[in-house]
């Protein structure tokens, strides 16, 4: 697209000062404001920018745990593409997600310091890196508690894997990375300038924009998080146990693997639609015997952990929400689209700081979870109100929004 730009510019530079007319299919699909087409654009490259951005930062920023060894290429496919609809709705959850693995898997790193961990091994154990064999026969994964329990009771080994070896397995994409990041960097800076100079960006634009720093945000605290791990390493136990003695251990399993985070105990359709998002946000349950850790598994936070977190959280998740109400004094097709406008970014500015209050202090668990549903049903409806509106405004954009910086259109991008 740049080299055909710069190359119509050029010709028209060499043949005459005089600008030339613009084809009929040109004229149609940009404002009457546009008299060349290296200073305009149409309204499909206005959306397929946005969406290429949105779709190639959520996808390389997340960053799965390691599936169940028996689970097939299209289940985690699909799984994946549900991580990422859940980030598209939510992506405040998704960087909470991050963030909880982040500081337990530094935790972990600073308590096995001598045993040569890193950040990356501890990523490694939370996403269930580690599973317990006994002979040939896969026992259960190991979580960071039982690890240390097996370890402190002389049944396994502790494992030697190195850095370099765990990043080894992972599946990261140099170049795909590098598509990503050379996208994001075009649109935030052509965005940006939008912003802050002119001319005015669309709603679709500045809802993208926040969308960026978020996922950006997201992909730092997973920078030492291996990527796509298909299978976990073998940890064997030491001595071989009988049927009674596997009997036994698997008593003490439950008995001593205390439930991680404080998932919703709701049932019916209380939390069938929201579940998802009290997940990624709070934690997931280990389940005795379990193959694999769950989805959104990030180990326990300490309360001092829980309190950083939060800080961090509410402020990330406010800005994103602040970022929408750039386009407060905006026009809109209709005064309702402005007003909902306004109405759903005043919620996802707000909702986050409720939610996070909540999950600190609310302690009867019936309590937390209505408060939850509130609070997740008018979250949810004001992103996809956002949503809806960003596209259905597109259908009405003032003469300027069609207008390109110029100088941007020479940024790589795609």
């Amino acid at each position: 697209m740049s080299l055909a730009l710069l190359t119509l510019q050029l010709a028209q530079q060499w043949n005459s000062a005089r600008a030339s007319p613009i084809p009929t299919i040109l004229a149609e699909s940009t404002t009457p404001t546009c008299d060349t087409l290296s200073h305009c654009r149409t309204l499909s490259s206005i959306i397929y920018s946005c969406v290429a951005t949105i779709v190639a930062c959520t996808w390389v920023s997340i960053h799965p745990n390691i599936p169940s060894p028996d689970a097939s290429d299209l289940w985690i496919f699909l799984t994946k593409v549900g991580h990422m609809i859940l980030a598209l709705i939510a992506p405040e959850l998704l960087l909470v997600w991050a963030m909880r693995q982040w500081f337990v898997a530094g935790r972990l790193a600073r308590k096995y310091k001598d045993h040569g961990w890193t950040r990356t091994h501890g990523f490694f154990a939370l996403m269930g890196g580690f599973m317990l064999y006994d002979g040939q026969r896969p026992v259960h994964t190991l979580s960071p508690t039982s690890l240390e329990d097996l370890f402190r009771d002389g049944q396994i080994d502790f494992p030697t894997i190195t850095q370099k070896e765990i990043q080894d397995r992972s599946k990261s994409d140099a170049f795909s990375k590098g598509v990503v990041v050379m996208q994001t960097v075009w649109f935030m800076v052509q965005c940006s300038v939008r912003v802050f100079h002119g001319p005015r960006p669309a709603e679709l634009e500045l809802m993208t924009f926040a969308f960026t720093w978020l996922s950006i945000a997201t992909y730092i605290f997973w920078w030492a998080k291996p990527l796509n791990v298909r299978f976990p390493i073998p940890v064997q136990r030491k001595l071989p146990t009988t049927p009674a003695a596997r009997a036994e251990e698997e008593v003490k399993w439950d008995l001593t693997s205390p439930a991680v985070g404080r998932g919703p105990g709701g049932s019916g359709a209380t939390f069938l639609l929201f579940r998802p998002f009290f997940r990624m946000g709070v934690g997931d349950d280990i389940h005795s015997g379990a193959k694999k850790v769950p989805a959104f598994y990030a180990g326990t936070l300490r309360e001092t952990e829980k309190h950083a977190l939060a800080y961090r959280i509410v402020f990330i998740a406010t800005v994103f929400g602040a970022f929408h109400c750039i386009a407060f004094s905006y026009q809109f097709p209709t005064y309702l689209e402005q007003t909902l406008w306004r109405i759903s970014c005043i919620v996802t500015t707000v909702a986050p700081l409720l939610m996070t209050a909540a999950m600190m202090y609310v302690e009867p668990d019936w309590l937390l979870e209505v408060i939850m549903m509130i609070v997740c049903t008018g979250y949810t409806l004001a992103r996809l109100m956002l949503l809806g509106i960003s596209f259905s405004s597109l259908r009405a954009l003032p003469a300027q929004a069609y207008q390109t910086v110029y100088w941007t259109q020479y940024l790589p991008h795609i």
